[in-house]
């Protein structure tokens, strides 16, 4: 699955002097009411500094608010969510969200969206010109260069390109421990490479994503956003 970027404003109707970039530590709070105002701080710092707003695998505080309100905490969740709202609908600058799960929004949040940006899997091309960049020259290898990158990408193909940088990152230690055990200067060879993609794409189906239903999507929902709150 690809990444999303939804931007809320296109970026002709305003020149912005800077970015910020927002992470969930940065909103959280574990008192009542004090996420609400971080979200609003974060508004008006932008407006003042002419700054980009980013956030962050935005599908935590996007999600859909909370039709069976049973406890304080929910209240909390949706008046969050409703403080986000409201910063949009009046801000006037740019604001970018990015996330993997662009389906978890709210239909709220979703409406006033201007822009759907959707990153898919890098295609063969792509995926040569990743393996280039993360097979840099000072890494010695067994075999032409051409040739480990041209087997890399068709072998590496489903995978991102967080995932080829994780399948460099298992191959080099197995030609190390390879020249260990047998004596030699360490090289990396196709072998190294092709059993680190196989490892990767195994995790694919061992840690799969279920079809969940509505109910379970509702439940996780919550429970990320009462993380964002800091509430157990």
């Amino acid at each position: 699955m690809g990444n999303s970027l939804c931007l809320c404003r296109a970026l002709s109707i305003y020149e912005f002097k800077s970015d910020r970039l927002l992470g969930i530590a940065e909103l959280e709070s574990k008192f009542m009411g004090e996420t609400a105002k971080n979200i609003q701080a974060a508004f008006e710092q932008a407006r003042e500094q002419g700054a980009l707003l980013f956030f962050d695998e935005a599908d935590t505080l996007l999600g859909k608010r909370l039709s069976s309100v049973t406890q304080g905490v929910d209240n909390e969740v949706n008046a969050m969510r409703s403080t986000l709202l409201i910063e949009l609908e009046r801000f006037e600058g740019i604001v970018v969200f990015a996330t993997n799960f662009a389906k978890n929004y709210d239909e709220a949040f979703r409406s006033r969206i201007g822009y759907h940006i959707e990153f898919s899997l890098p295609d063969l091309e792509a995926r040569q010109r990743l393996w280039e960049r993360f097979l840099v020259d000072g890494i010695p290898l067994e075999g032409a260069r051409e040739t480990l990158i041209s087997s890399a990408s068709t072998h590496s193909e489903g995978l991102s390109g967080r995932e080829i940088r994780t399948c460099m990152r298992l191959a080099l230690p197995k030609a190390f421990l390879a020249a260990e055990r047998d004596g030699f200067e360490p090289k990396l060879n196709a072998e190294h490479l092709l059993a680190a993609i196989d490892e990767v794409l195994a995790t694919h189906s061992q840690v799969a994503t279920s079809n969940s239903s509505s109910r379970t999507h509702s439940t996780q929902d919550a429970a990320r956003a009462k993380a964002l709150l800091g509430i157990q």
